[in-house]
């Protein structure tokens, strides 16, 4: 592929994100409320770590950074949870493309139908706007699929360093995703090592052992926290028993306000 085809397949990827992150922010904008079955949540951890500098219910996840970064930008964590949510989205898609550039570069309308379905999916826009932390996993799964890919083309320890990174954000931010993760990085290393690929399996063997200790390091720092804060947050919410979502937000919002 020539240069030109290059630079006009990068302005148009660009296009394809920038106009779903767009969509997303005017769409989640509708609504004055925290996005999502977890909305409040998040905006109140947002709203710890840009007031504080913490979280209010310590958590390993990447995405309350990301998040109460944002609050730093915009001082509204409300404001950066519907952020955060489009932003996540748009790494997706991305990532999406990225990953089917790298593994098929002779075919990009491949990569384009990868791009187009993940920016049209349902299931993806649900997960963006209720489950931040699954979608951040994913997002940052993707890339550490992406890297994975191109370190096996360019054999750059760069590369494979990027992987790591975003493999270990990944199991940071879900659990779920974690174990996805590791059986397909499980059967990546086997599938290197039986085809006699030794030095690409033993550095994705690599790869997985630092990322189980970073798992088994996010799995239990819930037992050692205090859930007291938790509780008193959310106490109002689970004696209401069945009430209109609109009047469970207020609540929600009513405890991430008076702290």
């Amino acid at each position: 592929m020539n240069k030109d085809n290059r630079l006009g397949n990068g302005a148009i990827i660009v296009l394809l994100i920038g106009s779903l992150f767009a969509a997303r922010l005017i769409m989640l904008f509708q609504s004055p409320w925290p996005n999502g079955l977890d909305g409040a949540y998040y905006a109140m951890e947002f709203r710890s770590f840009m007031e504080r500098g913490h979280l209010e219910n310590p958590d390993l996840s990447p995405v309350f950074r990301i998040g109460g970064l944002i609050s730093l930008l915009t001082g509204d964590p409300v404001a950066s949870v519907k952020i955060c949510s489009a932003l996540l989205s748009a790494v997706l898609t991305g990532g999406m493309y990225l990953l089917l550039r790298i593994i098929k570069p002779e075919k990009p309308d491949a990569a384009w139908l990868a791009a187009t379905l993940t920016s049209l999916s349902p299931s993806l826009s649900k997960m963006s706007v209720n489950y931040l932390n699954n979608m951040g996993g994913l997002a940052f799964g993707i890339l550490a699929l992406s890297f994975t890919a191109l370190y096996q083309k360019k054999r750059r320890w760069l590369y494979l360093s990027a992987s790591l990174l975003f493999l270990v954000t990944a199991i940071f931010s879900h659990r779920v995703t974690a174990v996805y993760l590791f059986v397909v990085f499980v059967f990546l290393a086997a599938a290197f090592f039986f085809t006699g690929a030794f030095f690409l399996a033993g550095a994705f063997f690599t790869v997985l052992a630092f990322a189980a200790l970073a798992c088994a390091f996010s799995a239990f720092p819930t037992a050692f926290v205090s859930f007291s804060n938790f509780y008193r947050s959310f106490n109002a919410i689970y004696s209401i028993g069945s009430i209109q979502e609109e009047s469970l937000l207020r609540v929600e919002l009513t405890c991430f306000d008076t702290g």
